[in-house]
């Protein structure tokens, strides 16, 4: 079972009047933890505390989610996963909301997840959901509680056996994001991903992989496109902040790809450094 304070207690509980639990009234953060310190820390907290001034919640002081989040952590352990949670707290019936909740605070550590080690070696088959992607309002660009949307896009790989993930698309059909993970590819010798004013969360991941190339003068192209531009790709790849990246070998009645990705095997020697993924034998 995974470690949880809440509001700094390891025995506290939610109260069944959270708007977290009632409305998905709140955001969260899903960190990687390598030997004891917190991957991309900074620029976690800056999303976390950037989206709660845009929807009022409470403010939570930086110094408070690092103490519990140390008391959690096991340095022993090669990697963590840490998980923040902050709902705008217990509060009256009906949507509207005072300005006076406290919000309530959780931290969580659990295990690193056991994904297969052929997702980084060969790569994994995706699909195209159904489900389109809700977009059009800031909050929808926010890591908020209510992940329905991806919740029903995602129970549709559980009838396409052998698809790790699923792209979404908005309303207007152009690509946006994976159920869990952001997306690139390269066309034409230039790496492309989707625009996200719109519609889609930009990952802490897919922010560092585009400073990480900009530093090595290789810019990141960000356009609105359909899913057939994907068929004009050489390389494809899906990120988010545990797995790093996972390179697309398939793109299910769309594109096979070329066993050849020079730029996600470059990628992912860059993450080996910094002990995301393991390096392959």
């Amino acid at each position: 079972m995974p470690a949880v304070l809440i509001d700094g207690q390891p025995d506290a509980q939610i109260s069944p009047w959270d708007r977290g639990f009632h409305y998905g009234d709140g955001l969260f953060e899903t960190i990687a933890v390598i030997r004891g310190k917190p991957l991309f820390w900074a620029a976690h907290l800056e999303r976390l505390s950037r989206c709660a001034s845009l929807l009022r919640l409470p403010a939570i002081p930086e110094q408070r989610w690092l103490e519990d989040m140390h008391a959690l952590l096991r340095p022993e352990l090669p990697r963590q996963v840490i998980k923040l949670i902050l709902s705008r707290g217990p509060g009256d019936r009906g949507y509207a909301f005072t300005g006076l909740e406290t919000g309530t605070r959780v931290v969580y550590a659990t295990d690193w997840p056991a994904f297969p080690s052929c997702h980084w070696q060969t790569g994994v088959a995706v699909g195209i959901c159904e489900t389109p992607l809700i977009g059009g309002a800031p909050f929808t660009r926010c890591k908020t509680l209510n992940r329905l949307n991806q919740i029903l896009a995602r129970q549709e790989l559980n009838s396409r056996p052998g698809l790790s993930e699923g792209l979404m698309l908005d309303s207007t059909g152009l690509l946006r994001e994976g159920t869990f993970t952001n997306l690139f590819w390269v066309r034409g010798g230039r790496l492309e991903t989707p625009k996200l004013d719109f519609a889609g969360i930009a990952g802490i991941m897919r922010q560092e992989i585009i400073r990480w190339l900009t530093e090595r003068h290789m810019p990141v192209y960000e356009l609105d496109a359909p899913p057939a531009i994907l068929a004009e790709a050489s390389e494809c790849f899906v990120s988010n902040s545990l797995i790093g990246i996972w390179p697309v070998n398939s793109v299910a009645g769309i594109v096979n790809f070329p066993t050849n990705r020079p730029l996600s095997n470059q990628i992912l020697s860059w993450l080996e450094t910094i002990s995301l993924v393991e390096k392959a034998e």
